[in-house]
């Protein structure tokens, strides 16, 4: 369709599929266009980087360590500008110092893989904001990850550098769980961050979870196994094939409690249920925890999930936010992340060029004080979950 054909007014009368399929174009042109002038057309790249002090901290050796393997040449020279200053190191710089110092904190070989998924039904508890951060400040302390995005509204995947309209159904999970084409394997894309793997969604997904609702029988009654175990017995085949490929497999789900949602929490080690600090969400993450304990009774004895609340959107000026962060604490106890998701600025200016807290630009973070700020609530939240709940199934951390 021709751009002044997108331009013209759209009389009454005019069909509602024509309307919407105008209104879907120009915003698809419009995100192509963010697309290419924040990342060019070139693949995608991490390009943030480190100074020698912080490359130091994340490999966990002095900056003259990391000096005197330049100058023996275990390390290649940094790179440095005309005038003889080093200009930064890059991630795959740190990862090379992690493998040259044997500072890489991959799983043991005979460790499982763990499967998180972050989930709630209803929209803005900060989900995906709180998996993909989770994800990348993972990785960026030498974790392999796998991520999943089972939301049809695909935003986890932007962080990714997957845009809307850049992503067919073949290329989500969806061929898999609808055992479509003799889909075996789940497929898998790089990352700008070397050691994230994505499985990315699209509008596609809602199709697929509906295809999966109406041909239940016909999809999974020869297989001896229900709908809601496609993803852990994929998830299975899988690992088998790649063992050493991953760490830990993330999963952002839909802000929804369908096939998508339960094949996710079914495949998964760990549940945290993001839960913002407010009167409403609180009541809707009730109904929530009824709708799960309806759907799992059948399943009762066969399922071990560590299930985890994550209380979001904490703003310690507000009244009803401070009462209702104490009244979770109070009410779910041992339930609750000790550490909190408060309420940041710093994220939305991130998202602006479709970045997180981890891969944020100079030029759009505030003052030092709130981007470091901002970036300790997603590290204390990040290392509670590593440290206290994913190494405790390891073997070689127990």
């Amino acid at each position: 369709m021709k751009t002044q054909e997108l331009d013209q007014y759209t009389p009454a009368g005019v069909s509602f599929h024509s309307t919407v399929r105008q209104a879907r174009i120009r915003g698809e042109n419009l995100v192509q266009h963010f697309r290419k002038t924040n990342f060019g057309d070139q693949p995608p790249e991490l390009d943030i980087l480190y100074t020698p002090t912080e490359a130091a901290r994340m490999v966990g050796v002095s900056t003259q360590a990391i000096r005197t393997a330049e100058e023996d040449g275990r390390l290649p020279q940094p790179t440095r500008n005309e005038k003889g200053r080093k200009l930064g190191y890059s991630f795959h710089d740190v990862q090379r110092m992690r493998s040259i110092f044997n500072k890489m904190p991959c799983r043991a070989e005979d460790d499982e893989v763990v499967v998180l998924c972050f989930s709630n039904y209803k929209g803005g508890a900060y989900k995906t904001s709180s998996s993909v951060h989770f994800a990348q400040g993972c990785a960026e302390q030498g974790y392999r990850i796998l991520f999943i995005d089972l939301d049809p509204q695909g935003t986890a995947s932007h962080y990714f550098r997957r845009m809307p309209g850049t992503v067919t159904t073949e290329q989500t999970i969806g061929p898999t769980l609808l055992r479509r084409d003799g889909a075996e394997l789940i497929n898998f894309e790089p990352t700008q961050w070397p050691n994230i793997d994505l499985v990315p969604a699209s509008s596609g997904l809602f199709l697929v979870e509906m295809e999966m609702t109406r041909y239940e029988k016909e999809l999974y009654g020869d297989h001896g196994h229900s709908s809601f175990e496609a993803l852990m017995i994929s998830l299975d085949d899988l690992i088998a094939n790649y063992p050493q490929q991953w760490d830990m497999v993330v999963i952002d789900c839909p802000p929804a409690l369908g096939h998508l949602t339960l094949n996710a929490i079914v495949a998964s080690d760990i549940c945290i249920v993001p839960t913002p600090a407010h009167y409403a969400d609180y009541v809707s993450t009730i109904e929530y925890f009824g709708l799960l304990e309806s759907m799992f009774e059948a399943l009762e004895d066969s399922l071990s999930i560590d299930l985890r609340i994550l209380i979001t959107r904490f703003n310690s000026n507000d009244d009803e936010s401070t009462f209702m962060h104490q009244r979770i604490k109070e009410t779910f106890k041992e339930l609750v992340l000790r550490n909190v998701i408060a309420y940041t600025g710093e994220v939305g200016k991130g998202l602006i060029k479709m970045r997180s807290i981890y891969e944020q630009p100079k030029e759009l973070r505030g003052d030092r004080r709130a981007f470091l700020r901002a970036r300790g609530i997603f590290d204390n939240v990040n290392n509670e979950i590593l440290d206290s709940v994913v190494k405790p199934l390891w073997k070689s951390y127990q």
